[in-house]
């Protein structure tokens, strides 16, 4: 079970697959932050399941960590595939139950996932773009579902950053 921000015109949402498909070369390989403690990962899933929903962000400049700032980034309530999983990860020092907290949630102070933080490095704006995740070697660790412990520098990066933050880092069995 996946959560994904990945086609235009689209909402934040569970993607099912089996864990056959799964192993498939379509899919490539996956990536887990190896800095992140259990209770992290928890806590990057749950931000992920309070933006189901939540619209596609066709406009992929100035990454934001806070959905509610729309204040100061029109696009703030809006996700880019690699976008919600380094915002997931920013926020994974909160917890995000289901229900929002009265004084609201906290964000920020999590694993950074983007190795140029926040200096704009794309057209003068900040992006987190799935090259940079996947080639980010000091939190992540890449690897096939079939083979954990063969591949995980076996790949091919160039033909599956796609595919990569399609599926990136959400894959669990414990939703």
């Amino acid at each position: 079970l996946f959560i994904e921000a990945s086609i235009s015109g689209s909402r934040v949402r569970y993607r099912y697959e089996t864990e056959e498909a799964l192993k498939g070369e379509f899919y490539g390989p996956f990536a887990r932050v190896k800095s992140a403690t259990e209770t992290q990962k928890q806590n990057a899933i749950a931000f992920a399941k309070t933006q189901l929903g939540t619209s596609f962000q066709g406009e992929w400049v100035n990454k934001n960590h806070n959905p509610k700032d729309i204040k100061n980034d029109e696009y703030a309530d809006e996700w880019y595939c690699s976008e919600l999983i380094w915002a997931a990860y920013y926020n994974c020092n909160n917890s995000f139950p289901d229900q929002e907290p009265e004084n609201g949630y906290i964000f920020g102070e999590g694993i950074d996932l983007d190795p140029n933080g926040w200096n704009p490095d794309f057209m003068n704006y900040t992006v987190i773009r799935p090259k940079e995740i996947a080639r980010n070697r000091k939190n992540i660790q890449l690897f096939y579902l079939d083979n954990w412990f063969n591949s995980t520098t076996h790949y091919d990066p160039i033909t599956t950053l796609f595919k990569i933050t399609q599926h990136l880092l959400f894959y669990t069995s414990q939703f």
